[in-house]
């Protein structure tokens, strides 16, 4: 009687060992690029130990805060400066002076991509606009025109 052929069991890609912090008998074996690596430390001491934290972990009430410190670290800026830019611009978008409860939505950080230096905070319409403008003022100007 013919049947499905036998299927040959691939090699583990896990090994379970110690780790050397939490001493638990954890995954320390796995497979990355197709070559197999191997650390002294768990998953989750690696996390510790390098300072991440997977988003996951984090309770629903505290992604917002999360988002928004990556995204301030992701520019440079600290919520002091961030709270500063804002009050600058009297709490309103830089080109369109509509504000966050307006848009619904908290304001983008707009940045030169060439040096990445912060100009400013952009609602979502005006930070999406000047980037399908290319970042380039004289194509906004002969948008403008056009508009005249």
């Amino acid at each position: 009687m013919a049947g499905r052929p036998r299927s040959v069991k691939p090699e583990p890609t896990t090994v379970r060992g110690l780790c050397i912090t939490c001493k638990k008998n954890k995954q320390i074996r796995f497979k990355q690029n197709g070559k197999i690596r191997y650390r002294a430390y768990c998953q989750g001491c690696s996390n510790r130990k390098y300072g991440i934290v997977l988003a996951r972990s984090i309770k629903k009430q505290d992604q917002t805060l999360y988002n928004y410190k990556k995204r301030l670290l992701k520019y440079g800026i600290t919520p002091e400066q961030h709270q500063q830019m804002l009050e600058d611009q009297s709490l309103c978008c830089a080109i369109c002076l509509r504000t966050e409860t307006e848009e619904g939505r908290k304001f983008s950080i707009d940045h030169d991509h060439l040096t990445g230096k912060v100009r400013g905070l952009l609602c979502f319409q005006c930070n999406t606009g000047i980037g399908k403008l290319q970042d380039d003022p004289e194509i906004l100007r002969r948008a403008i025109a056009y508009l005249e």
